[in-house]
């Protein structure tokens, strides 16, 4: 799930200032080795294109120097019809075994990186992989042999043993989403706490354990104030003046919180601006800029895209602390064209790429115009 980026033509002073900060970041990699993975689920990058992965049955956050230095512009987004099966060919198995977690586009490279499984999701043969997009389409499995790497631990992170009613590990959801933005990692999921729902804030390069901050929320379609129930999907925002984070729960509230009270040790109540409908689960969330206007993009498992003004965010000033009187309530959003849209992150000044399930059953790596959304 991603940062908020405004992509800019970058001037020589601007690039020196990105290749410098890379370096700085590469070096803060301890380890040259082989990272190890049981899986592979959340995905961010830095503006520096330092990629971190969250594996959810580990507990850890790994950050990978992926020494993509060469700056990429003026390129367009790849495409690809029926992603699983260009994966399927490189892992030697059928579609069918092939499960598709999170991606990401690196700001710097403009390749894109997706965390993939090989195997069926109850199989004891499971294993982790990293699939490189190019911009010319051209799709590769990464190596990881021999690259610079350090990690962070979560903590307290769910137990394994903890399920849902209908038997589903709650340990999926360790880490639901990244988002980094001035040198801090921030990482949503669900703990051990007796307030599960956590946001945990790592320095990068990771130097002491993390922040932790348990948050809660009212939910309006179950008419309560919930701390069980973990942040789906996250970006940091600026709104009126002041840094947010806006979130996204299943069932579906959306939900403000000042990053000034995510601290240490700290409970903080969300402030609820939106039930987006029952039954239906976020899946991820992104900011651009376009012909001078923010817009979020939040792509859900039931309803449709999503937009909204982050003006119009701004306006809003009510606070949802009562049962939903509709299927969707509060802040105004418009109801995108597209259909089938999965994961979301920004490729350029100009197009945002996805993954879309289309209507004849397959998943396509495809992009959507800023200017026609």
């Amino acid at each position: 799930m991603k940062t908020q980026f405004t992509y800019k033509r970058l001037l020589s002073a601007s690039l020196l200032t990105l290749l410098v900060s890379a370096s700085a970041q590469a070096n803060a990699h301890g380890k040259k080795s082989s990272p190890e993975f049981n899986v592979m689920s959340a995905l961010e990058f830095s503006p520096q294109g330092v990629l971190f992965i969250g594996d959810t049955n580990k507990g850890l956050i790994t950050a990978i120097d992926l020494v993509e230095r060469k700056v990429s512009s003026n390129v367009k987004p790849p495409a690809i019809a029926d992603l699983k099966k260009q994966i399927a060919g490189l892992l030697g198995t059928k579609p069918s075994m092939v499960q598709i977690h999170d991606m990401a586009v690196n700001p710097v490279s403009k390749n894109t990186y997706l965390t993939v499984s090989r195997g069926k999701a109850k199989s004891k043969n499971v294993t982790a992989v990293l699939v490189r997009v190019k911009p010319d389409s051209s799709i590769e499995v990464v190596d990881l042999d021999g690259v610079k790497y350090s990690t962070a631990k979560v903590p307290n992170p769910v137990s394994k043993d903890k399920k849902y009613r209908n038997g589903r590990s709650k340990r999926l959801y360790a880490i639901t989403q990244m988002s980094f933005k001035n040198d801090k990692l921030y990482v949503a999921g669900m703990s051990n706490e007796e307030f599960a729902s956590s946001m945990w804030t790592y320095t990068y390069p990771f130097g002491d354990a993390a922040d932790v901050t348990t948050v809660e929320v009212f939910h309006g379609a179950h008419g309560k104030y919930e701390t069980h129930s973990p942040i789906r999907t996250f970006l940091p925002v600026d709104i009126n003046n002041k840094n947010q984070l806006l979130a996204a729960y299943a069932c579906t509230p959306l939900v403000t919180i000042d990053m000034d009270q995510i601290k240490d040790k700290a409970h903080v109540k969300g402030r609820t601006i939106a039930e987006l409908g029952a039954g239906n689960g976020p899946i991820d969330i992104i900011s651009y800029q376009y012909e001078g206007e923010q817009k979020i993009l939040l792509s859900n498992s039931r309803q449709p895209l999503m937009s909204f003004n982050a003006k119009t965010i701004a306006s809003y000033k009510g606070s949802m602390t009562k049962r939903a009187s509709s299927y969707t309530e509060g802040v105004k959003f418009d109801t995108m064209k597209a259909k089938g849209v999965q994961e979301l992150d920004n490729f350029n000044d100009d197009y945002v790429l996805t993954t879309t399930k289309m209507p004849n059953g397959q998943l396509a790596l495809t992009s959507l115009s800023k200017a026609q959304l």
